[in-house]
């Protein structure tokens, strides 16, 4: 029997690991686990020796080469299985790659960077202003940090879309639905144009131009640039929300202001060093919403579950419809034996050699404390296996160590807050999505461990209403609403604010669901 431990070091989580990474190891052992490469062949699915499937994915790539292709790649893959995934699909003449498969507002071109301000240093700071964030789930060793800065004296304001249980006392928050943040934020960046800075944003300048910031905006600004050591973080429900760029944008320019850091959480394990790897698109490639709503012919998926890890049901038809999907996975699940034609088994973090790159930019090195199941392979393997076979330049490495030597990461460009417009705010018809991730569902690992998924925090797809909206709908406590064709239990808290039905992300049920910020149709069932 081994336990799971943390290594101490206090820079980045002193002596501390969450319930999710203690846990989540018990997911490596999932029935559907892959185990044996398997290609569908008249629709039948066939376990293969690893030469006829590395033949097979090299000929549906070859055959499908160049602007046809684009390849959706998860946000936990290591630097070096992203560094050889941008050369391959290079290699095969496409620029379409990327790791933002959930966020749907990539007009400002935003990719993830490290932490302004050292982590570690949040819990020094004397004002920090959480926006779409809650760091209990999303990220616990900040939640830890900022408790510890509360009790030094900081505050700590919410700007957000749920009233979510905070493991300190908040000096304010506002609780909005989705629509009504972005005027939250638009308000912010007026108080601090107030104080005599002009946003380098020609259009952020417009849509704050004879807005009534209010007091309370006002307060927040004098606070932040009083503070000395201040801290604006972004999360989830920001970096998802349909108008993300603007909310960035008014971030950006409030800490450019007040002199405070900007911080956003990276959703993922590694965008960070995915972003420095080149797991973006470049030249004339399409992100990861344009690669859906423009259908490729073909798709190579890397550790995404088509069902659960993209932004909603249009991904999952252009999966569905495409000429050749293959995915390098480790596991066999349905919904992706659905839409795949190849399954190339690689193994998880815990089981290989790796590389990820941290929120303050540094590497951290994975060493394996697992054993591979099967016939199951590091991707970095199936990946030089694959180059090899295509006759792509650079996949001539025989150890891990001579891939490495051939990493040059490029420090993304940070969004800089330059956004072409602002929309005019649309009335939402009916109640509008929120939807986080839940804490113990982020990914493939997550899903499978049943020691998390019998968590209380676990609740299970539901819909979360505010008392009066449901009121309003006819749906009491313990009753059920229909979205569309999908019927989910409904919960009254008053945590969800007017407008807004908190739905998570992370269930079967729900992955069909209108993403973040949508507008729903939702009925007594």
């Amino acid at each position: 029997m081994l336990r799971t431990v943390p290594r101490d070091e206090e820079s980045i989580n002193e002596c501390w690991l969450s319930d999710r990474d203690r846990y989540s190891h018990q997911g490596l052992y999932a029935a559907d686990r892959a185990t044996k490469p398997q290609v569908k062949r008249n629709g039948a699915w066939t376990e293969v020796e690893w030469d006829d499937a590395v033949a097979v994915a090299a000929d549906a790539l070859k055959r499908h080469a160049g602007t046809s292709l684009g390849a959706l790649v998860h946000p936990a893959t290591s630097n070096e299985e992203g560094h050889l995934l941008g050369r391959l699909v290079r290699g095969l003449g496409s620029h379409s790659i990327d790791h933002r498969l959930r966020q749907l507002d990539l007009s400002d071109g935003a990719a993830a960077v490290p932490f302004a301000r050292p982590f570690a240093e949040i819990e020094q700071a004397g004002v920090v202003v959480l926006i779409g964030c809650n760091p209990r789930t999303e990220l616990p060793l900040l939640n830890a940090r900022l408790r510890k800065a509360v009790r030094r004296g900081a505050q700590v304001y919410v700007i957000g879309s749920l009233d979510f249980d905070a493991t300190y006392p908040l000096a304010g928050k506002q609780v909005l639905a989705p629509p009504a943040l972005v005027g939250a934020l638009l308000d912010l960046a007026k108080a601090a144009n107030d104080g005599g800075r002009l946003p380098e944003s020609g259009a952020l300048a417009d849509a704050i131009a004879g807005r009534d910031a209010g007091s309370d905006a006002a307060a927040l600004i004098k606070r932040l640039g009083e503070a000395g050591s201040a801290a604006i973080v972004v999360g989830e429900m920001a970096t998802l929300h349909p108008q993300a760029s603007v909310l960035r944008a008014a971030a950006r320019f409030v800490a450019t202001a007040t002199g405070a850091a900007y911080d956003e959480i990276p959703l993922g394990a590694n965008p960070i060093g995915l972003a420095a790897h080149g797991v973006l698109p470049d030249g004339d490639g399409l992100d990861a919403r344009a690669m859906v709503a423009a259908p490729r012919k073909a798709y190579l998926l890397y550790g995404v579950e088509a069902a659960d890890d993209l932004a909603d049901a249009a991904a999952w038809r252009a999966l569905a419809d495409a000429d050749s999907v293959i995915a390098f996975s480790a596991f066999a699940s349905e919904s992706l034996r659905q839409v795949a034609d190849v399954i190339l088994p690689i193994g998880l973090l815990p089981e290989i050699d790796a590389t990820l790159t941290n929120l303050d930019g540094r590497t951290q090195t994975v060493l394996p404390g697992a054993k591979l199941p099967g016939q199951a392979r590091p991707g970095w393997r199936v990946l030089r296996a694959l180059g090899a076979a295509l006759s792509v330049p650079g996949f001539d490495f025989i150890e891990i160590g001579e891939l490495r030597a051939q990493l040059a990461p490029v420090a993304p460009r940070a969004a800089d807050g330059r956004i072409a417009a602002v929309p005019a705010p649309a009335p939402a018809e009916g109640l509008v999505r929120i939807a986080t991730t839940a804490i113990y569902r982020g990914d493939a690992v997550l899903r499978r461990s049943p020691a998390l998924n019998a968590h209380p925090l676990t609740r299970g797809a539901r819909v979360a209403l505010h008392p009066q909206d449901a009121l309003a709908l006819g749906i009491g406590q313990g009753g059920a609403a229909r979205i569309g064709a999908v019927v989910l239990p409904v919960e009254l808290t008053s945590q969800v604010p007017r407008g807004g039905a908190w739905i998570e992300a992370g269930y079967a049920e729900t992955a069909g669901l209108p993403s973040h910020g949508a507008a729903l149709s939702i009925a007594r069932a």
